[in-house]
This record gives structure tokens, sequence and C-alpha cells, in this order.
């Protein structure tokens, strides 16, 4: 667990760095000697690697937690593929630390996540999941955990239609709920879906894996895309209230964009690469659009990375 808070919340920064670049057009946002991109990297390797002894564990006695170990594991692939691409799939624990193993595509990537958690949610129960009381509350993940998280993989997949029934689920439940708090406030509160706590100089934060926020600005999205624009914009004026924003509605896939923005949302980068918001929101022209995704790092170890096309 705290191996992939790490990896969340270097991803997290990284982020900030990458949305905030003032000109694109004439830099590159990150190089594969980055030691933050392969901090990052090496950290979601390292956490798949130990979810995968212990499924190996448990598989060999009373093999119970399978399902809620393949949510964290679909997890940091959701993570991975967000930024990378194309990454290598592993479900097998290696011991060698210097395996050479080839990049899977993203849309397979995703299709093998989503099979992950479909199976899973059959088995996850009902609850509001709390990542910050103790070690067992963190693994035991909720079926609305779930339930987001493969959403946002059927989003990534343009699988609107499957996406929306998903999301409407968790906001019927009530669960989890707006907060009338600061607009780039990440907090364990009813907003926190699946969050990191992290203990900071100046305090505790929350790092967001899956927000409330994104909840209701993705179904937002899939409202749009379904040719349901009426509600979209309900959800829009619900996160613009809570959060005392402004955002021009002629364009609804802009003003989601915006919002995702002045959220600081860690699924801007995701709306903005499949919405095709590259040039729009980023400043990159058709040319450089690649750099909506990260470079693999130079130093990929402990799993050597064979780079194919």
């Amino acid at each position: 667990m705290s191996v992939m808070r790490n990896a969340v919340s270097e991803q997290f920064h990284l982020q900030n760095n990458y949305t905030h670049q003032e000109d694109f057009r004439n830099s590159v946002p990150f190089h594969p000697y980055d030691r933050k991109i392969e901090n990052t990297w090496r950290y979601y390797y390292s956490a798949i690697n130990q979810w995968l002894a212990i499924k190996d564990v448990d598989a060999s006695l009373l093999n119970c937690y399978q399902s809620f170990i393949d949510t964290h594991l679909a997890l940091a692939y959701y993570q991975l593929s967000s930024r990378w691409g194309g990454v290598p799939f592993i479900m097998q624990r290696s011991n060698d630390p210097y395996i050479s193993l080839p990049r899977t595509d993203e849309s397979e990537v995703l299709s093998r996540v989503e099979n992950m958690l479909f199976d899973a949610m059959k088995d996850l129960d009902e609850h509001r999941y709390d990542a910050f009381q103790d070690a067992n509350n963190m693994l035991f993940v909720s079926k609305d955990v779930a339930r987001t998280l493969l959403a946002f993989i059927y989003c990534n997949q343009k699988k609107f239609d499957k996406a929306m029934p998903l999301l409407e689920e968790v906001i019927r439940r009530g669960d989890y709920h707006l907060e009338y708090s600061k607009a780039t406030e990440y907090k364990n509160n009813a907003e926190c879906i699946w969050g990191y706590h992290i203990q900071t100089r100046n305090g505790e934060t929350c790092h967001p894996c899956l927000d409330y926020k994104d909840v209701i600005l993705t179904a937002a999205e899939c409202l749009y895309h379904t040719g349901n624009v009426s509600k979209a914009k309900q959800y829009i004026n619900q996160v613009c209230e809570h959060k005392n924003l402004t955002v021009d509605q002629s364009d609804v896939l802009k003003a989601i964009a915006s919002l995702h923005y002045q959220i600081n949302s860690p699924s801007y980068m995701n709306f903005i690469r499949r919405n095709e918001f590259g040039e729009s929101f980023m400043g990159l022209s058709h040319h450089n659009l690649y750099q909506l995704l990260w470079p693999i790092p130079y130093d990929n170890s402990p799993l050597k990375i064979q780079h194919i096309g």
C-alpha cells in the first residue's frame, strides 16, 4: 500500500507540472531520463509485483482475496495505461529484476483490466470504502470502487453507453456526495472514493485515485456522448455550485474539460486524450500530440522493457 501511495503521489505531482506547461509546442514536458518519471514507473511495477506475490500465496491457501487483489491490480494498470498508453501487462510474479518484457497495446491492457473488474465485482460487497483506517480496510475495496474504476476504463475505451449505468449506480447509492469546499481540495471526505493518505509539512492531504467530482463530470461526459445534453448540464451545474466555479456551457465538452482543469482532477489527462482536446486545451499541434503520453523511462529496471513499434 505504501508503494502504491508513493506511485500515486508522484504521478499526481507530475500531472500538475505537466498540465501547467505554458508552451507545449516548443518544449518537451518530460524526458525518458527524468528521475520522477522513472520513480513513478518503478513504484507501480514494484506494487504490481508485490500484489502478485500476495495473490499467489492466497491462491495456494484460502483463495478468498483474489477479487480484492485484482481490483488493486486493475487500479495500477489503469493508472499506468492512462499516462503511458501501452505498458507491459504482467500477471505472474517475477524474481528477475532485469527481465525483458514487451509492451502490451493499450487497448489490450484496458480489455484485460475490464475483464478483471467485471469478474471481481461479483464478489465485492456494498460499503463505503475508507482506505485511511488500517491495512485490512485498505485491502477490502467496495463494489462502488470497482464500479467507478470499470466505468473509467469503459470511458477510455469510448464505451460511454456501458460506463453510464455504472456511474449512475454510484450516484444513486449515495455513499459519496459533493462537498462545499475549495475546488482543488482533496481530503478523506465524502468525495474520496479511493485515495492515499499523505503526511506533509503542511499537514495531512489525500492523493486521489477515484474521486466523486470525477464521477459527476464523467457522468456528464457520458450523457453528452449518449445524447442527453440537458442532464449533462445539470451535473456540470452541481460541480460549479459546490466548488464556486463558473464555466461557459455553450460547448458542453469544453465546459467539462475546464472543470477538470479547475479542480485539478486526476482524470483531466484521460478526458483530454479520449476527447481529442490536445490541440485546443494543451496547445499541441497534431504533429506532437504524442506528448499526451509520458515517455517510458530510459532506466526502467526492475523491469527492463523492450520497446516495440
